[in-house]
C-alpha cells in the first residue's frame, strides 16, 4: 500500500471516529417516581338561619301577636356556618309582608301629611355590627347572633290596630378565603384582626 493510500485511510478513519463521539448513541442511567392519590375537591358554603329550629320574634317578654304603639326593642337570630369554609354573613332582606308593615301617605281618613300612616312597624338588622364590619365572619362549625331592632312608633295612628304582617329574614353568606378586606379595602386573612368584610357578596 502506498503512502498516498496509508494517508487516505487514516484520515477516513479519523473522520469515523469524529462522526462517531458526535453523532453516536449513548445509554445512560435513569430513575422516576410516582406520587400518587392526590385529590381535589371544592369547599362549600353554607348558611342555617333556623335559629335553632324557631322564628327569631318568639319572646318570653314581648308579645309580637298584640303589640302597641311605643313597643320597640332587639331581638338576636342565630346564625350557623354549617358549610367547610369560613363565610361572612349578613342579613340581606327582612322581606316584610302585611299592613302592620305599610307606610302609605294617605290615612283612614284619606288625609295627607303629617297624620298619614307612615309609622309602621320597622325592623332593622345588623344592629350589633362593629362599626365598619359590612357582615359577620363565621368560621367553618360556628354560630353567631344578628341582632335585630325592631320598633312600632308611638306615633303610629288608629290605621295600624289589627293590623299584621310577617318577615321572611333572608339571610346571605359569601366564602371568606380570598375575599376579606380590612378597612382600606386591601385583602388580608379571613382571620385577621383587621378583617372588616368581604371584598364582594357576588
Amino acid at each position: 500500500m502506498g503512502i498516498t493510500s496509508k494517508i487516505a485511510l487514516a484520515m477516513a478513519s479519523s473522520a469515523v471516529g469524529a462522526a462517531m463521539l458526535a453523532g453516536g448513541s449513548f445509554a445512560l442511567f435513569t430513575s422516576q417516581a410516582t406520587n400518587a392519590g392526590n385529590t381535589f375537591a371544592a369547599g362549600t358554603v353554607a348558611v342555617n338561619a333556623t335559629n335553632n329550629g324557631a322564628p327569631a320574634f318568639v319572646s318570653a317578654t314581648e308579645n309580637f301577636s298584640n303589640m302597641a304603639p311605643g313597643d320597640s326593642g332587639t331581638v338576636n337570630l342565630t346564625v350557623k356556618n354549617t358549610g367547610t369554609l369560613g363565610e361572612w354573613v349578613k342579613i340581606s332582606n327582612m322581606n316584610p309582608s302585611g299592613l302592620i308593615f305599610d307606610a302609605t301617605t294617605t290615612d283612614i281618613n284619606t288625609t295627607t301629611g303629617a297624620t298619614a300612616n307612615d309609622e309602621p312597624l320597622s325592623l332593622t338588622p345588623n344592629a350589633n355590627l362593629t362599626s365598619g364590619n359590612t357582615g359577620y365572619y363565621l368560621a367553618s362549625g360556628a354560630s353567631t347572633q344578628i341582632a335585630i331592632n325592631y320598633s312600632l312608633p308611638s306615633s303610629a295612628n288608629n290605621f295600624y290596630q289589627a293590623q299584621k304582617g310577617t318577615a321572611n329574614i333572608t339571610v346571605e353568606a359569601v366564602q371568606a378565603k380570598n375575599n376579606t378586606v380590612d378597612s382600606s379595602n386591601a385583602l388580608v386573612a379571613e382571620g385577621s384582626n383587621t378583617a372588616v368584610g368581604p371584598q364582594s357578596w357576588n
